[in-house]
């Protein structure tokens, strides 16, 4: 068995695994450039699976990238973009394509598509 168990704070500045399992009420990843083939969450509980928080007032809170295309972004100001970089700051989602959908809600009024 070549299990290592800490208790308490570890401080490394590089560690080289195909897989880790992280256990605790909170784990924070302090990095400037982290890359992986898949990073997968799993939360067995009832808490919030992923907090996030930007600290910078002017970056935004969320990319996501498929290549190096935007698809999702969360900027600062909670306007939501979707295939965009720089949401409009006009909207809180914006939107680069068509939408689908089968009902819409403007000012609490459904409008059936």
């Amino acid at each position: 068995n070549n299990d290592l168990f800490i208790t308490g704070i570890l401080n490394v500045s590089n560690i080289t695994t195909s897989n880790i399992k992280i256990i605790g009420s909170a784990t924070t990843i302090y990095t400037n450039i982290y890359f992986t083939e898949k990073l997968e969450i799993l939360n067995d509980s009832t808490a919030t699976t992923i907090s996030i928080k930007q600290l910078g007032n002017n970056q935004n809170v969320a990319e996501f990238y498929n290549n190096t295309n935007p698809t999702f972004i969360i900027s600062s100001n909670s306007n939501i973009g979707i295939g965009k970089i720089n949401p409009n700051t006009n909207y809180k989602l914006d939107i680069n394509g068509s939408l689908n959908t089968s009902a819409i809600f403007i000012n609490n009024i459904n409008r059936i598509l």
